[in-house]
């Protein structure tokens, strides 16, 4: 019983490090995202970086984590043609970010 508790507190702490350097990168993406000229550049570089970190930190397990897929979705939106739809996204990672980094803790 103690161990499948003690298993529980490091899978909730593992989520929480993941989505507080997801929203590392997040923050780093708003205050650059009105300087950037490819956007699409910039997200796929700074998701490089994140997924670098995560590995580094072994957090990374799949690609199913809602925290790894929520920057897949904002990649996939940034190929679409519809500019307003690129930074809308990123707002929106952005926001997911704070939410569940503060709804975690």
């Amino acid at each position: 019983m103690k161990y499948n508790i003690a298993q529980e507190v490091t899978k909730k702490n593992d989520c929480h490090r993941a989505w507080t350097i997801s929203l590392k990168y997040s923050v780093y993406l708003m205050n650059n995202i009105d300087k950037s000229i490819d956007v699409y550049s910039l997200v796929t570089q700074i998701y490089k970086q994140y997924i670098s970190e995560l590995q580094s930190n072994k957090l990374v397990s799949n690609k199913d984590k809602k925290y790894i897929q929520v920057w897949n979705t904002v990649i996939n939106t940034l190929r679409n043609i519809n500019v307003k739809l690129h930074k809308r996204s990123i707002k929106l990672l952005h926001q997911t970010n704070v939410q569940r980094v503060d709804r975690i803790h």
